[in-house]
């Protein structure tokens, strides 16, 4: 059901959406942006790689736990401004968002172990 290349084709979706979201701090602040957002571009560039071409298994692993990486840390860091008090209010975006990461921390690595012989793009 889950399999890596329907996992990369939502999460190149939420990526790109991601990235629109993010794109105006690019222009108020870019070098602070570049660090804070630069590597879900970066991963987000690795999705959509992954689903135009047939890469070799370690480029799709390397693709597969940056992500996780990369969201698992955004997730990290909801969670310990959970835990302070300071971050989640339970309005809408919050919870979009905590469950975004959420998802795309567990689906990074559910693609990772799942990815099998030179499979489909």
């Amino acid at each position: 059901m889950w399999t890596p290349r329907l996992l990369v084709l939502i999460l190149s979706i939420g990526g790109v959406a991601w990235g629109l979201l993010c794109l105006p701090f690019l222009f108020w602040n870019p070098s602070y942006a570049i660090v804070i957002f630069g590597p879900g571009y970066v991963v987000t560039v690795g999705y959509l790689v992954r689903i135009c071409w047939r890469l070799p298994m370690g480029a799709r692993l390397g693709i597969w736990w940056l992500s996780a990486h990369v969201q698992g840390a955004w997730l990290i860091w909801a969670l310990m401004g959970i835990a302070e008090g300071g971050w989640f209010r339970g309005g809408t975006f919050e919870w979009i968002t905590l469950l975004w990461w959420l998802f795309a921390t567990v689906a990074s690595v559910l693609a990772a172990l799942t990815e099998r012989g030179t499979g489909p793009r």
